[in-house]
C-alpha cells in the first residue's frame, strides 16, 4: 500500500465566475420547501458549475464547486491518484492509471488544461514540488534509471538523479524537503541505481569508478569553419583523457565559430558528454550545441550547475571557461546515434576551441573488432579504463557494411579459432552480461552457422560455460551471465567464444560484441554505507565532475538506515519546524520503534509514540493546531487503529475517531458553516467503507473517504443535519490552491458538492429560499420526497411531508412515509402503512389528513388501498378508512386531491377503477362526512395525472378516452355533473401526447394554459406547450430526454419575463431532471423560462450505489 503525498499550499488562486440570477419574491411566496430525492443542493451561483461529479473539483468552503475539466466526463482518472503537488497554479498527479494520461499527468488550474509528462513508465507514488523542479518516486524505469526522476520547470525536461536512482524493483513511497534544502526520499530500497555514491567518504572511494567511456579513437573527426593552422588536428580533442589540455587542443581561426563532428562504424547510445575548453587562459569556447547522426536532431542536455541545481538546455548550452577538468552533461533522453557534432555557438576573447571530448555509457561495452574498444587515438589502444578483443586463427574479415567480425571455416580443428572480450571491470560487483550476435539472413550465411561455446571467467574462483546458437535470422542478444565479477589488479575477466567441435563444415563463426551491467558494486564493508529505505540528496555532492565525487556521505539522514532493520519499509514522511523529521511505515526489525521515528536535526533517532504500536503507517499530517495525525493499519495497545493522532508537543495518544479499514491519505482543508464561521476538516482516505461515530454506536456507510473535524472529534455525517454543505464521492487526493481565499482542488472519482446539506427536503422560513431552517434527520439518505403541504390551519410552522422514507422519532421507534412538522416538532404516523408504499398527494380538510398515492398496508383491521386518512393533530389513522381504490390490471396510484370545501367533497385523481365495490375509474368524489365515495357521472377511463378547482370547474389532465377518443385536458362541469371535452377546433386536439400536469398564468384555462408531459409517438420525449390566443405554441430549449415532474409560476423581485403569457415579474420554473440544450446539456433539477430561455437554477446531488455522486431529482417545490 502507497503514500498519498498531503496538501500543498500555494498562493495564486483559481477564477470562478459568478452569475447573475433571478431572486424569488419571498414577500409572495412566503416559505417554502424544496423536495425531490437528494442529499444536498445548490442554487446557480457560478458560471462553469455542473450537476455532473468528476475526477477533479474545485472546491470553495462555503461548499461552491465546479469540475476542473472541461469535459470532466472523458478526463476522469481511470485508476488511482497516490500523489499530486502544486507548483505556479499547475497541479501535478501521479498514480497508477493510464487515462487521461499514463501514470502521470499536469492540470493547468488557469484554464482546467490537461498536459501529459511522459516517459515515466510504471507507477507513480510520490511527488515533491520544490521552487524550480518537480521530483517523482515510485516504481517505474525512466533513462535506464529505476524508482526517481526530477522534471525540470523552466525547460519542461525530466532528468535522472546523479545518483542514478534505486536498484530494480525498488519503490519510493514518500518525498519531503528539509529545512536546509536536501530531498528525502523514503520507501522499500536497499541501494542506489550507481553505487559508486554509497562511499562513506571520499577517500574510500577513490580507488572506484563506474565510468564507462565509450571507444571514439575508429571514427572519422572532422571539422567546419575557419580553422587555425597551429593547432588543427580534429582528433586531438579525442586525446584529452589521456594527455594534457595543451597537448589535445583543437581550435578554430581567431574571431570565428565553426563545429567539430566525428562519425563512427557503429551505433551507439551514449549517455552522458564531457567537454573540456581551451586552456587558454582568455580565449575559448562559451555556447554550444550537440547535434546526433543520422537524425540531425538537437539533444536536450542536463548538467548540475555550481549551486547544485540540476538545469537544463539544449540549442544553446554554456560550456564554462577552463581547461581544469570537464564538465559533464547528461541526454535527457537516450538514443542510438552513428555519430554526433559539436557546434560551437559563442566565444571569449580571440578564439574558439576544444580541449577534450568524451561520451560515457553507464554500461561496459566490448567489441569483438578491436579497434572499435580504442579510446585513445593519440597511442593507438591502451589509455585509461579500456575493454579490449583478441582473436585466434587465421581468415577474420570484417562484414561488409554490418561492421562486425565474420569467419568461414572451412577446415578442423575448430578449436584453432576464438574470439575473446576482456571488459573493463573497475568495481567489483555483481554483473549482468549478454552477447549479441547477428543476424544470418544479413549476411545470407543461414545454412552454415552453428553452435558457439561460450566461456566466461568471472575471478579466479568462477568460471562458467554455455552453448549458444548463432542460428537466427536477425539480430539478438543472449544473457550468458549473471553473478559477481572480479576487479583485482593481477586479475583480468573474459569471455571466450568458439565454435562448437565436431560441427558440420563449412562453418561460419561470427562475433558482434558484448554488453556488461553493473546491477550491484561490492565494496569493502568496512568502507560502504547502507542506504535503507531512506535516502537524503543533497546536490551540492555531485558538482564536481572530474574529480572524485563525494558520495552519499554518513553525515546524513540515509545513515539511520541500519537502524530501521531489514525488510524495513518507508510510508510516510513529515518534517515539522525544529529541523526534525518523522519517518513512518513498516519497521519489523527495528528495537526503537516498529512504526514510528523522529529524526532529529543532528540526525539523532528516537521513537515518537509508544513503542510498543505495531502495524504499518501509511500517512502522516502535522496539522496548524498541532496535532500529528496518523493514518495505517495499526495496532495501538492491542486494539486495531487506523486512524488516530498525537500531541506533537508532549507526544501524548489523542484518542481518535476510527475507519474500518486502513487509511492511506491525510490532509485538510475548511469548510464553513451557514454562519461564515470556518472549521478545519481533516480529509481520510483509504481501503474502507464505514466511519465509526464518535461514540462508538453507528456506522457511516462511505465510499473510501471521510471528513473528520479536528475541534469537536465528529466525523461529517454526525454534524446537525444542514448545517454545513455536502460532501459526496471517492476523494483521493487534496489540494490547498489559496488558503485565504479557501480554495481547493479534491481529486479522486464521483466528487460533487452542494452549497446546502439536506436530505430530499429543504424547509426555509419566509427570509431567504436558500437558508433552510428546519433540521430534518431521515434514518437512510435512500428518502425520496413526493410532496409538502401546508395546510390552512392558522400556523405557518405547520408543513406535511408525503413520499417514501423513513423517519426517527422520539415517540416511536421509526415511522414512514408521512411526517407531520409542526414549529420545532417532527410527528410521525401510526403504524400501518407498508414500507414500500408512495405517498404521492396530499390535502387537509377541517380535522383530517388525506393522503394518495400507491399505498398498502392495514390499520384497525381496514385495509389500506392508494387512499387513506388519518387525524391531522395526532398522525393516528382515523378509526373508519376510506374504501380502497383498486385496478385490475394497470398500476394503481393517486396522483392529486383537490378539495371542494364548499360540498365537501375531495376529487381524487389517478390510475384506478373501482373504489370498494363501486365502479369509479380516473376521478372519483369522496364524500368527508358519511365518508363513501361517489362516482363522476361518465367516468374517465385512464390515467388522470393532475387536478385544478376554478369555480364550477374541475379541470383534469392526463391521457383519457372521452367520447372514443383520447383526450389529455378536459373538465368536469360540477353544475350539471357532466364531463366536458373541448371543441375540436380548441386546445384539447393540439397537444401531442400525455400531459402530465398543467396551470394557468391568467387563471382562466381556456385563455391561457400551459401544459407538460411526453409525446405519444415517444414516451422518451418531453414536452411544454404554451395555448395564447387561441393557438398552441412550444416552448423550447429542452433537451427530449429531460424528465419534467411539475412547473409552476415563480415570482421574481425584478422584471424579467419577456413572453406574454407571463407577467413581467414571474418566470415559469421546472423542476425534475432537466438537461439544457442551450448549456452543454446541462443536467439540472431545476430550471427558469424568462420567455427567452432556460437558465439553471437549482443543482442536486445524491449517491448512487458505488457511494459516489450523481444528479439529483427534485419532484417540486411548494409554498
Amino acid at each position: 500500500m502507497k503514500n498519498i503525498i498531503p496538501l500543498i499550499a500555494v498562493s495564486a488562486a483559481i477564477s470562478i465566475d459568478r452569475v447573475t440570477t433571478i431572486s424569488p419574491d419571498i414577500s409572495k411566496t412566503g416559505q417554502l420547501s424544496i423536495f425531490g430525492d437528494f442529499l444536498g443542493f445548490s442554487p446557480f451561483t457560478y458560471l462553469q458549475q455542473s450537476s455532473q461529479p468528476s475526477g477533479a473539483q474545485i472546491f470553495q468552503s462555503d461548499g461552491t464547486s465546479i469540475p476542473l475539466f472541461s469535459n470532466h466526463s472523458e478526463l476522469d482518472v481511470n485508476g488511482l491518484i497516490y500523489s499530486s503537488c502544486l507548483h505556479d497554479n499547475v497541479s501535478y498527479v501521479g498514480g497508477d492509471f493510464q487515462s487521461p494520461y499514463p501514470y502521470i499527468f499536469a492540470i493547468n488550474l488557469t484554464d482546467g488544461s490537461t498536459f501529459p509528462l511522459s516517459q515515466i513508465e510504471g507507477p507513480v507514488y510520490s511527488l515533491l514540488c520544490t521552487s524550480d523542479s518537480l521530483y517523482a518516486g515510485g516504481n517505474f524505469d525512466f533513462n535506464q534509471t529505476h524508482g526517481a526522476a526530477v522534471y525540470d520547470f523552466s525547460s519542461l525536461m525530466w532528468s535522472s538523479l546523479p545518483f542514478g536512482g534505486f536498484s530494480a524493483g525498488s519503490e519510493v513511497n514518500a518525498l519531503a524537503q528539509r529545512q536546509n534544502g536536501n530531498i528525502i526520499f523514503g520507501g522499500n530500497f536497499t541501494s542506489l541505481g550507481n553505487q559508486y555514491y554509497l562511499g562513506n567518504t571520499s577517500e574510500s572511494m577513490d580507488n572506484y569508478s563506474t565510468t564507462q567511456y565509450i571507444a571514439l579513437a575508429s571514427g572519422n573527426a572532422s571539422a567546419s569553419g575557419p580553422s587555425s593552422s597551429d593547432p588543427f588536428d580534429p582528433s586531438a580533442p579525442l586525446c584529452g583523457l589521456f594527455e594534457s589540455a595543451e597537448a589535445s587542443t583543437w581550435r578554430l581561426a581567431d574571431n570565428s565559430l565553426g563545429s567539430w563532428q566525428i562519425y563512427l562504424p557503429r551505433t551507439i547510445n551514449p549517455y552522458k558528454v564531457q567537454l573540456r575548453n581551451t586552456p587558454a587562459p582568455n580565449s575559448g569556447t562559451s555556447q554550444f550545441r550537440f547535434v546526433s547522426f543520422p537524425t540531425g536532431g538537437i539533444m536536450n542536455l542536463s548538467y548540475v550547475d555550481t549551486d547544485g541545481i540540476v538545469s537544463y538546455c539544449d540549442a544553446f548550452c554554456a560550456l564554462q571557461p577552463g581547461a581544469d577538468q570537464f564538465q559533464e552533461f547528461s541526454f535527457v533522453n537516450i538514443i542510438g546515434m552513428t555519430g554526433f557534432k559539436i557546434e560551437i555557438l559563442g566565444m571569449y576573447g580571440d578564439y574558439a576551441g576544444l580541449s577534450g571530448i568524451a561520451l560515457v555509457d553507464n554500461y561496459t561495452a566490448v567489441y569483438a573488432i578491436n579497434s572499435y574498444n580504442s579510446i585513445n587515438p593519440c597511442d593507438g589502444e591502451g589509455g585509461l579504463g579500456v575493454s579490449k578483443s583478441s582473436t585466434t586463427g587465421s581468415g577474420w574479415s570484417i562484414a561488409e557494411d554490418l561492421g562486425y567480425l565474420t569467419n568461414t571455416i572451412n577446415s578442423a580443428p575448430l578449436s584453432d579459432y576464438s574470439v575473446t572480450f576482456y571488459p573493463n571491470i573497475s568495481v567489483p560487483g555483481n554483473y549482468s552480461v549478454y552477447l549479441h550476435t547477428p543476424g544470418c539472413i544479413g549476411d545470407n550465411t543461414c545454412s552454415s552457422r552453428g553452435v558457439v561455446d561460450v566461456f566466461i571467467n568471472a575471478s579466479q574462483d568462477v568460471t562458467q560455460s554455455h552453448s549458444i546458437y548463432q542460428t537466427n535470422n536477425y539480430e539478438k542478444y543472449d544473457t550468458v551471465y549473471n553473478g559477481f565479477i572480479d576487479s583485482s589488479s593481477n586479475f583480468s575477466p573474459s569471455i571466450r567464444l568458439t565454435p562448437r567441435e565436431n560441427s558440420a563444415l563449412p562453418f561460419t563463426f561470427v562475433a558482434d560484441k558484448i554488453t556488461v551491467i553493473l546491477e550491484s558494486a561490492i565494496f569493502n564493508t568496512s568502507e560502504k554505507l547502507e542506504v535503507n529505505a531512506v535516502l537524503e540528496y543533497d546536490p551540492s555532492n555531485f558538482t564536481s565532475v572530474n574529480s572524485t565525487p563525494i558520495g552519499i556521505g554518513n553525515d546524513t539522514l540515509t545513515s539511520i538506515g541500519d537502524v530501521l532493520g531489514s525488510e524495513a519499509e518507508v510510508q510516510a514522511i513529515e518534517t515539522l519546524s525544529d529541523g526534525s523529521v518523522l519517518v513512518g511505515g513498516k519497521f519489523d526489525n527495528c528495537d526503537i520503534s516498529q512504526v514510528l521515528i523522529s529524526i532529529a536535526k543532528d540526525n539523532s533517532v528516537s521513537a515518537f509514540g509508544s513503542n510498543n504500536w505495531e502495524g504499518s503507517i501509511y500517512s502522516l499530517y502535522n496539522s496548524q493546531s498541532g496535532q500529528l495525525f496518523i493514518g495505517g493499519d495499526m495496532i495501538i495497545n492491542q486494539k486495531p487503529a487506523f486512524f488516530t493522532s498525537l500531541n506533537i508537543s508532549n507526544n501524548a495518544l489523542i484518542e481518535t475517531s476510527t475507519p474500518n479499514g486502513p487509511v492511506i491519505l491525510i490532509s485538510q482543508f475548511s469548510l464553513k458553516n451557514y454562519t461564515g464561521e470556518s472549521h478545519s476538516v481533516i480529509l481520510v482516505a483509504g481501503d474502507f467503507d464505514e466511519l465509526l461515530d464518535s461514540n462508538s454506536s453507528i456506522n457511516y456507510s462511505v465510499p473510501g473517504s471521510g471528513l473528520y473535524f479536528e475541534s469537536s472529534d465528529n466525523w461529517y455525517q454526525e454534524i446537525a443535519g444542514n448545517s454545513f454543505p455536502l460532501l459526496l464521492g471517492d476523494i483521493q487526493n487534496a489540494l490547498t490552491v489559496n488558503e485565504e481565499s479557501e480554495q481547493y482542488v479534491l481529486l479522486g472519482s464521483g466528487i460533487s458538492s452542494e452549497s446546502f446539506k439536506s436530505i430530499s427536503l429543504a424547509l426555509t422560513d419566509g427570509n431567504s429560499v436558500f437558508e433552510p431552517n428546519k433540521l430534518i434527520t431521515f434514518a437512510s439518505e435512500e428518502s425520496a420526497v413526493r410532496t409538502v403541504l401546508y395546510p390552512d390551519t392558522g400556523n405557518d410552522s405547520f408543513v406535511i411531508v408525503g413520499g417514501n422514507f423513513r423517519m426517527n422519532s422520539s415517540k416511536t421507534s421509526q415511522f414512514e412515509n408521512i411526517m407531520l412538522i409542526i414549529d420545532d416538532s417532527v410527528i410521525g404516523i401510526s403504524d400501518g402503512m407498508d414500507s414500500a408504499s408512495t405517498v404521492l398527494a396530499l390535502a387537509a380538510y377541517n380535522d383530517t389528513l388525506f393522503a394518495g398515492g400507491r399505498i398498502t398496508g392495514s390499520s384497525n383491521s381496514n385495509e389500506l388501498g392508494n387512499f387513506v386518512s388519518l387525524d391531522l393533530a395526532t398522525g393516528e389513522y382515523t378509526q373508519y378508512q376510506p374504501a380502497p381504490l383498486t385496478c385490475s390490471s394497470q398500476v394503481c396510484q393517486v396522483n392529486d386531491i383537490v378539495v371542494y370545501s364548499e360540498r365537501s367533497l375531495l376529487f381524487v385523481a389517478g390510475s384506478f377503477e373501482k373504489a370498494g365495490q363501486l365502479s369509479c375509474s380516473g376521478i372519483c368524489s369522496y364524500e368527508t362526512g358519511p365518508q363513501r365515495w361517489q362516482g363522476v357521472a361518465g367516468g374517465v377511463e385512464g390515467n388522470v395525472t393532475s387536478l385544478l378547482l376554478n369555480g364550477e370547474r374541475l379541470y383534469f389532465s392526463g391521457e383519457f378516452q372521452l367520447d372514443g377518443k383520447t383526450g389529455y385536458l378536459a373538465y368536469y362541469d360540477l353544475r350539471n355533473n357532466s364531463i366536458q371535452s373541448f371543441d375540436e377546433s380548441e386546445l384539447t386536439y393540439g397537444l401531442p401526447g400525455k400531459v402530465n400536469g398543467f396551470l394557468s398564468p391568467s387563471g382562466d384555462i381556456e385563455s391561457s394554459v400551459i401544459v407538460w408531459g411526453q409525446e405519444s409517438r415517444d414516451n422518451n420525449k418531453f414536452f411544454i406547450s404554451v395555448w395564447n390566443n387561441n393557438q398552441w405554441g412550444s416552448i423550447d430549449g429542452l433537451a427530449e430526454d429531460s424528465q419534467i415532474f411539475e412547473v409552476l409560476l415563480l415570482p421574481v423581485s425584478e422584471s424579467v419575463s419577456s413572453a406574454a403569457y407571463l407577467a413581467s415579474d414571474e418566470v415559469l420554473l421546472a423542476v425534475g431532471n432537466i438537461i439544457i440544450s442551450e448549456s452543454d446539456d446541462e443536467e439540472v433539477s431545476a430550471a427558469y423560462f424568462d420567455g427567452d430561455s432556460w437558465q439553471p437554477f437549482i443543482f442536486t446531488s445524491k449517491k448512487n450505489s458505488e457511494g459516489e455522486a450523481e444528479p439529483g431529482i427534485i419532484y417540486g417545490i411548494s409554498s
